[in-house]
């Protein structure tokens, strides 16, 4: 015998039909939240940003301007 079984004797084994799982529904997406030192939902995290980020015209031009100024090319050269 051990803890258990002296504690609270167990009962009769009783065959139990197996129940069909039913199709579970889609639960509303909720955002993910981070936690708080005692385990409370505190503030939603930021969906994760894709490996690739397309930049507008003006923006790829305002990239390549930045990068030459660091390089030290002249505007327009390759």
């Amino acid at each position: 015998m051990n803890a258990f079984t002296t504690a609270r004797p167990r009962g009769p084994d009783i065959d139990v039909p197996a129940v069909r799982p039913r199709k579970a529904e889609h639960a509303p997406k909720r955002p993910i939240r981070a936690l708080d030192v005692n385990g409370r939902p505190v503030v939603d995290i930021a969906p994760r940003a894709t490996a690739f980020h397309f930049l507008s015209a003006m923006e790829s031009a305002a990239q390549q301007e930045k990068s030459r100024k660091i390089i030290g090319q002249a505007p327009g050269g390759r």
